[in-house]
């Protein structure tokens, strides 16, 4: 999916770029297109001090975090601003410039919730998506459930991996974060 890619949006990146690196390490002509407002350098070095001095952290992990973001940060175009409702795939394609082709969009999310605001740009764009991976947030609420459910009937893509969040809690018998990538049927 990412070697058919030309683009990669992806939303709430963090301090941790290491799907986007990696994914850059497979195609290195990917334009990244990395959206969030709460990305800091000074964040992200203060956290790898922290990791060091605390015992049972990994300094060292964090360290390299910070050099991979400050690598891919040359590579790509960070947006900082909140991806949901106020400022939609939609707005990215159009704010970039961007006319892509055919299918050649991968769709990465871990937007603490927001993502169900952008469900219907995926769907309306669904036909030049190379692949989607979402991390979707309160599925211990059935409205969540039934949006999840609404948008893969939609979608008609097909569910390559699906994981629990490891950090997820649950109610009843229902996780409360699912991390689910999809890809085109055809």
């Amino acid at each position: 999916m990412i070697i058919q890619s030309r683009i990669l949006i992806s939303g709430g990146v963090g301090s941790n770029v290491r799907f986007e690196s990696d994914c850059y390490d497979v195609n290195q002509e990917l334009q990244i297109i990395l959206v969030d407002p709460t990305v800091s350098i000074v964040r992200m070095i203060v956290r790898a001090i922290y990791h060091f001095i605390k015992k049972g952290q990994s300094g060292f992990r964090s360290l390299s975090e910070v050099l991979n973001y400050l690598f891919l940060v040359r590579q790509s175009k960070l947006i900082k601003k909140f991806l949901g409702s106020d400022y939609t795939l939609n707005d990215i394609l159009n704010s970039q410039r961007v006319q892509p082709k055919g299918k050649c969009i991968f769709v990465k999310l871990d937007i603490e919730g927001a993502e169900y605001d952008l469900l219907s740009d995926i769907i309306n764009i669904k036909e030049k998506l190379t692949g989607v991976c979402i991390e979707f947030h309160d599925l211990h609420y059935q409205e969540n459930r039934d949006k999840l459910a609404f948008f893969l009937a939609e979608l008609k893509f097909l569910i390559v991996h699906v994981s629990v969040n490891e950090v997820c809690l649950t109610e009843g018998n229902y996780p409360s974060v699912l991390e689910i990538s999809l890809v085109p049927s055809d």
